[in-house]
């Protein structure tokens, strides 16, 4: 657990109507599978094989981190990593997980000796040299260790650990470390790599999250290894709208009520209708929400022209699920996502569409890019303020704070995530006049793609006595994209 930078450099995100420079714009995956992953903490993984030996080759965790880590078709790259969290749907008991026995054979187990000392739910238990010598499996000594300590002691094939578990559930239940020469050889001990899982009580979307969140800032995106109700999906996208557009969560729904245009009663609708920021409704695949994850995390942030807009990305992972043209005009009024195939008269085509996220942002590539922006902004920011004896509120204070973040606007620029030449519209011109701007500087906009404003003059003495931020603001234009292209075809004879 960290204090969030935020304390110090906080870029709000922000959009005109008409960080760090690597690309970490990673995704958690939620799975309700308990004593698998330690609760209360992100557990990382950094490819789908090391998921398919915890969870299981044909478990849905296995399956969705395939589909994450794969990309996209013609991705520059991929997923490096992924975070899992465990979300418990009632009380937990506090568990302590063993590190991995892997590199311990049947035989070397069954000549174990020594103390091992543990306090689960308050009560210290001691054991001494138990006799392994006549057991056939790991789970064998589970046993006998359970036995001799009074509560649940199982070996997790997935893991290849062994697993401590509280008789209680909630607030009152407790499990420690051990310690002593056999915690150590059964890597029971905090030395040898075991954790912690501490009880869950009364657990929520948002208690279980913000609690993760605490202890991770990173991960910018969730998706869930089932399809929740509509009632707990609407918690979840109450909290994505929490989050001010620093997370994004990924749900699908397959109820008919998604495939009915204009009904306001399903989902997307209710998620659209309540203004609620970052929600992406996906219509009926899990698999779509973990490649929706996964997508940004592909991205080379280095590329000129590395942008992808979500609408037309594949994979071969996916199957199309929207074959029908009145099913798919549905979905895109009601405002879902969906995975489906498109015919000409020559051709089959299967994609995305469309690419949307609830919010002020209204698309998934604007979105993940104003994420990354934010990041790398407050990464420069907080790298001079480290290197910098000083920036006063003047004109070399505002120079400094210029020259901090031309860099990341540079990359900006050369990614495509801001892009010069669009045109404003007389209503954003006048919003940006009303904010201060001149015409020139509205020019700027359009001739280079952004107008940063670092208003050294407006600081107050209370804010220079406090040493506040001054007043700046970064406009820049997004360039969108072409998703429907309509042309007339005329012959002159």
């Amino acid at each position: 657990m960290s204090i969030p930078l935020n304390n110090i450099v906080r870029i709000n995100p922000k959009v005109l109507s008409v960080g760090n420079k690597g690309n970490d714009l990673f995704g958690l995956m939620l799975t309700r599978k308990e004593n698998v992953i330690p609760a209360g903490i992100t557990s990382i993984f950094e490819n789908a094989e090391e998921i398919g030996k915890l969870f299981g080759y044909d478990s849905m965790e296995y399956n969705l981190a395939t589909v994450y880590f794969a990309g996209f078709t013609d991705s520059d790259r991929v997923a490096t990593q992924l975070y899992m969290a465990l979300y418990a749907e009632n009380n937990t008991s506090a568990g302590l997980i063993g590190a991995t026995m892997s590199a311990v054979t049947l035989e070397e187990l069954r000549s174990f000796k020594g103390d091992l000392q543990i306090v689960v739910d308050n009560n210290e238990k001691n054991i001494v040299d138990p006799d392994f010598s006549f057991i056939n499996s790991f789970s064998e000594a589970a046993t006998i260790l359970e036995n001799l300590l009074g509560v649940s002691v199982v070996y997790s094939s997935g893991n290849q650990s062994f697993i401590i578990t509280s008789g209680l559930t909630g607030h009152n239940s407790y499990v420690s470390f051990a310690t002593g020469q056999l915690a150590d050889l059964l890597r029971l001990s905090e030395n040898q790599g075991a954790s912690l899982s501490p009880a869950i009580e009364s657990p929520t979307p948002s208690s279980v999250i913000n609690t993760l969140r605490k202890e991770n800032l990173t991960f910018c995106s969730v998706f869930l290894t089932w399809e929740p109700d509509e009632a707990e999906a609407l918690t979840f996208a109450k909290w994505a709208d929490s989050m001010k557009d620093d997370v994004c969560v990924i749900l699908s729904d397959s109820s008919n009520k998604a495939i009915t245009a204009n009904t306001g009663t399903s989902f997307a609708e209710k998620v659209y209708s309540a203004n609620y920021e970052g929600v992406v409704c996906v219509y009926n695949s899990l698999e779509l929400c973990a490649f929706i994850a996964g997508y940004p995390a592909a991205w080379d942030l280095e590329k000129t022209d590395g942008r992808y807009n979500a609408a037309f990305r594949r994979s071969s992972l996916l199957k199309a699920n929207v074959t029908n043209e009145d099913i798919a005009l549905a979905l895109k009024a009601n405002g879902y996502n969906f995975y489906g195939v498109w015919a000409s008269a020559s051709n089959d085509f299967v994609f995305m569409m469309e690419g949307k996220i609830s919010g002020q942002y209204l698309w998934l590539d604007s979105w993940y890019c104003q994420v990354w922006m934010r990041r790398y902004f407050q990464n420069c920011f907080i790298k001079t303020l480290l290197a910098k004896g000083q920036i006063p509120y003047n004109n070399e204070g505002k120079g400094i704070l210029s020259a901090a973040i031309k860099p990341a606007i540079d990359d900006f620029i050369k990614f495509g995530a801001i892009r010069s030449g669009i045109y404003l519209s007389e209503d954003q011109t006048q919003s940006l006049k009303q904010a201060g701007l001149n015409l020139s500087q509205i020019n700027n906009i359009t001739a280079v793609g952004y107008y940063l404003k670092i208003d050294m003059g407006n600081v107050t003495p209370q804010t220079r006595v406090r040493r506040g931020s001054p007043p700046i603001n970064f406009w820049y234009t997004d360039g969108q994209s072409v998703q429907q292209i309509n042309m007339n075809s005329i012959e002159l004879q």
